[in-house]
């Protein structure tokens, strides 16, 4: 199959060697500048691009590379996390249109950041997809294949994006395998161009910051979802020094008290329990900007208040 590559992210490039090494002819590639999340940069997609002699462009508009994509000959471009939504006039260049591979259980979560969405909304699953797209619509059309990782309040993000980096180019693999040479109309019930399920959007650092009003497992939650590779969860303590928070845990106090939301009720070694609405819970890992390691340590003492 001739394929064209389109998107960013480190599982996009092993989707490039897994499929160059299958025997599948990568003819184009189309890229941008990576999140600052991202292990592969525009400069590794670069380098295999020219160890291979494929035609790599970045940063471009794509309805201004339609005569390259023409010329390269891709049958099917391969999406992952590509940052615009794609007309039906691009996709309608390849014979077998674009897959995208989208992290989310379509089609109930569309859009940005689905992985942290289910996390914090305390799904069972987290589902990665690969779907048909459909021009000028947000992880619509047909599901070609999809896998679902379960996860538990203590799941963290990095974990589901470890497994979805892993799984994203055998998906495709298998799905490039399933199409034949003659075009294919896909159709899967209950899915159409009008889109349904819910629409998630970007979340930014600030949006990580805990409110020690909501209950611990909330708390835990947004933590989580928050952690490496992105920019932590984070609070202040005694409303002067920033605080982020990388881990933390469920906290049984084993007796009924009464404390302010945010209050340090207990330090355990360089464990901190601290109180929110109806519990507590344990950080383990933390870190204050610009602070030496015994400075941290000095700064938190029983009774600080984190807002």
């Amino acid at each position: 199959m001739k394929i064209a590559l389109l998107g960013r992210t480190k599982s996009l490039l092993d989707v490039a060697n897994m499929m160059h090494t299958a025997g599948h002819e990568i003819k184009i590639i189309i890229t941008s500048k990576a999140a600052p999340e991202y292990s592969a940069k525009e400069e590794d997609f670069r380098r295999f691009a020219s160890e291979n002699n494929i035609p790599c462009f970045s940063g471009v508009k794509i309805a201004s590379l339609h005569n390259e994509i023409i010329q390269s000959g891709a049958q099917i471009g391969l999406s992952v996390n590509y940052p615009s939504i794609l007309t039906e006039d691009t996709i309608n260049l390849f014979r077998f249109g674009i897959l995208n591979a989208h992290g989310g259980d379509l089609p109930r979560y569309k859009g940005n950041a689905c992985q942290a969405w289910a996390l914090l909304n305390g799904e069972k699953q987290i589902g990665l997809t690969i779907h048909k797209m459909v021009g000028g619509v947000v992880d619509s059309g047909a599901i070609v294949a999809k896998e679902l990782y379960p996860i538990s309040h203590s799941t963290r993000i990095k974990e589901v994006l470890d497994w979805m980096e892993e799984r994203i180019p055998e998906l495709f693999l298998e799905s490039v395998k399933t199409i034949n040479l003659e075009p294919i109309d896909y159709v899967s019930p209950g899915l159409e161009k009008k889109p349904s399920g819910l629409r998630c959007y970007p979340r930014r650092p600030e949006d990580a910051r805990v409110d020690w009003q909501l209950d611990p497992l909330k708390i835990i939650r947004l933590i989580n979802a928050s952690s490496e590779p992105y920019s932590g969860a984070f609070c202040f303590l005694e409303k002067l020094h920033k605080m982020t928070i990388w881990r933390a845990e469920l906290y049984d106090a084993n007796e009924e008290f009464f404390a302010f939301a945010g209050t340090v009720i207990k330090i355990e070694g360089s464990n901190i329990i601290v109180a929110c609405k109806g519990g507590a819970i344990r950080i383990t890992s933390y870190d204050f900007i610009d602070l030496e390691e015994q400075q941290r340590h000095d700064l938190i003492k029983f009774g600080s208040r984190l807002s």
